[in-house]
């Protein structure tokens, strides 16, 4: 069955489901059980639910048009689907998120809002929302866009792309591939998939494949103005005056898992000083970019804590229980414009038992290794340098 008609029936399974009160039962029945799987995967029944259960909604921008022009929400969806949070499950900040995790409790269901990057109808459209109904909510911003105000390597590739009077856009590297710009559609593909192409590359061949690709583009003048489409430092200090929190998404967007050991600090540790500095309070959640396993490296996760950091979110689709790394909190996508579909994938999401994908169990084991090497060196620190002591 192609994908739009399975996509027309899920919509009209879920409105059905919510107007005739299906849903409503379901998600109180969430509230106590979970579904257990075979070893097949299947489910084999309902078993009782111990413990909490976090939902962290990931957003991008609020509204239409232009940058980014991978994301479209409808203002008026983003306030229905405040209002049906508000009503259906608790809202918690990051923080009080995080404190439950560690403290085990109290036993439910809970739902944390985010946003990524920094886009500045942040502060026109999602801003008077979220303060109308005293939702609270972190941004994690991408620091060195804040602070030039210009958007980052990954949103210009897509106004490349948009803008450019070429006909086509070809990308060097290990497997070089040339994308025709014929249509708005084959635009927005040839964005996304350079986009792509680019998240395998180590991060300095990324950045010169940009350069290049920028450089042939033959852009318009007029065409290529993107400023004044961040937030800015006083438009931040405003949301954080109202109850806004602010993480950090590295300087310059890259992909973690392609950085060098010296471009690490850069991009962890200086975004966080950065933060911290402008906005005088202490910044103690990150958020990978992009967000997949195979975008972020186990050595970062297990550096958290010195840099500072309490938490680090992934865009690895999931709920977190207390049993989820700190520094791999899974996260689901808030851009359903079907407010009855939201709301079942939310149901379905707290009622199904997660055990992720193999890539995230591999990269789990991968972080558990290292922390417990690094424990034993540091153990065995101390105890040469007690030796020493005696002797």
């Amino acid at each position: 069955m192609p994908a739009e008609y399975r996509e027309a029936i899920l919509k009209l399974l879920a409105q059905g489901m919510r107007w005739s009160g299906t849903l409503r039962l379901t998600r109180s029945l969430s509230q106590y059980c979970e579904t257990s799987h075979s070893p097949a995967g299947r489910i084999s029944g309902l078993k009782r639910l111990r413990g909490p259960k976090f939902a962290i909604l990931c957003y991008h921008r609020v509204g239409s048009g232009g940058v980014p022009f991978y994301s479209n929400l409808d203002p008026g969806v983003f306030e229905a689907q405040i209002r049906y949070l508000r009503r259906a499950y608790r809202i918690v900040s990051l923080d009080d998120l995080c404190r439950e995790l560690d403290a085990g409790g109290p036993p439910g269901q809970a739902v944390a809002i985010t946003f990524d990057d920094g886009y500045r109808d942040l502060y026109t459209t999602a801003f008077p929302i979220l303060r109308r109904y005293g939702v609270p909510a972190t941004v994690y911003l991408t620091a060195s866009t804040i602070e030039t105000g210009e958007i980052a390597w990954y949103d210009r590739i897509f106004a490349i792309a948009m803008f450019s009077q070429a006909s086509a856009l070809e990308l060097d590297g290990n497997s070089p591939r040339r994308f025709t710009l014929s249509s708005q559609e084959s635009r927005l593909h040839a964005a996304t998939e350079i986009v792509n192409a680019l998240r395998g590359y180590q991060n300095g061949d990324r950045i010169a494949a940009c350069a290049a690709l920028e450089k042939n583009a033959d852009l318009p003048g007029s065409a290529w103005e993107l400023k004044n489409r961040m937030l800015t430092w006083t438009q931040i200090r405003e949301m954080q005056e109202s109850g806004i929190s602010f993480g950090a998404h590295t300087m310059s967007h890259p992909v973690v898992s392609q950085l060098a050991y010296s471009e690490r600090q850069r991009e962890l540790g200086d975004s966080k000083w950065l933060l911290e500095n402008r906005l005088q309070r202490p910044v103690e959640h990150f958020a990978f970019p992009f967000g997949s396993p195979s975008d972020i490296d186990s050595e970062s996760c297990v550096l958290m804590p010195g840099y500072g950091y309490r938490s680090a979110a992934s865009t690895v689709w999931g709920v977190n229980t207390p049993s989820t790394p700190r520094y791999l909190l899974r996260r689901i996508g808030g851009d359903e414009p079907n407010l009855s579909l939201f709301a079942l994938r939310l149901c379905w999401l707290f009622l199904n038992e997660q055990k992720g994908p193999e890539s995230l169990q591999t990269l789990q084991r991968e972080i558990e290794l290292k922390a417990k090497t690094s424990a034993d060196y540091e153990r065995g620190d101390r105890d040469s340098a007690v030796e020493v002591q005696r002797a």
